[in-house]
């Protein structure tokens, strides 16, 4: 897996990275279709990635986009509230230890002492749930590239499947991972850097489609290489079922000359 390729992948057509940049940056001013689109746009590169296309899609099936858009909200929502719900113990918490400080318990006159303890248990669930979020954000994004793959919402909640995908090339997407968090980081200074002028700001959305795409990009490599991987997996499977058929067969043959 060439995990330098992603990040070179949307400066192939810079015409187009500028388009999908006009349709990300509207978002800031609550146009929200154009912000959908470019997720449309997005599951179109997974498919073509899957299939083997390297060359940017077309800005030519608005329909398309929009329709995918609007399917990738319902997978981000639903995936979403998995992680709520990961997190909720946590959040619990820590919303209590909010409370106790403003209201506390006194001890002495004004003075009052916050339950930290809540804060302590709060931080541990949320390191507990740290691995689980991070395979779930994982999944999400094999999710999103199923979609592109298939065209239909259903295969991104094929939770079992999904699943398999991941565990087939856990090291790779791991990787791809971290090599992503790595380039958010660096991204995220780029922004706070180009915020402080208004012309940086005109940047801000060509930055964030740049992401987007170098993000699904990644992810769909590596689906597509555990594709490869469970193909071979089954073809093998399959043969040796197939030797040992034949191995019975030849044993039926042998008792009946007997």
């Amino acid at each position: 897996m060439d995990f330098a390729e992603p990040l070179s992948y949307p400066l192939k057509d810079l015409k187009k990275l500028v388009i999908g940049g006009l349709m990300v940056f509207p978002r800031m001013l609550l146009l929200l279709i154009p912000l959908i689109m470019s997720w449309g746009y997005m599951i179109k590169v997974a498919g073509d990635t899957v299939k083997g296309k390297n060359e940017l899609p077309e800005f030519n099936d608005w329909g398309y986009f929009l329709t995918k858009g609007l399917g990738t909200i319902l997978i981000y929502t639903l995936y979403g509230l998995f992680a709520i719900i990961i997190t909720l113990p946590a959040t619990i918490l820590y919303f209590m230890f909010i409370f106790s400080l403003f209201g506390g318990y006194y001890t002495q006159g004004y003075s009052y002492t916050p339950d930290t303890t809540l804060m302590i248990l709060a931080m541990i669930f949320y390191i507990i749930a740290f691995i689980p979020l991070i395979v779930l954000s994982i999944m999400e994004m094999i999710a999103c590239v199923r979609y592109g793959e298939k065209g239909n919402v259903g295969v991104a909640f094929e939770f079992r499947k999904i699943y398999r995908k991941f565990k087939t090339n856990l090291a790779n997407y791991i990787i791809g991972f971290l090599v992503l968090f790595g380039f958010l980081l660096v991204i995220y200074i780029v922004m706070i850097i180009a915020m402080i002028t208004i012309v940086g700001i005109l940047f801000i959305g060509i930055i964030l489609f740049y992401v987007i795409m170098v993000q699904i990009r990644m992810f769909a490599q590596i689906y597509k290489e555990s594709k490869v991987k469970l193909d071979e997996s089954g073809e093998s499977t399959l043969s040796r079922q197939e030797t040992a058929q034949s191995g019975l067969s030849r044993g039926d043959e042998w008792k009946e000359l007997k």
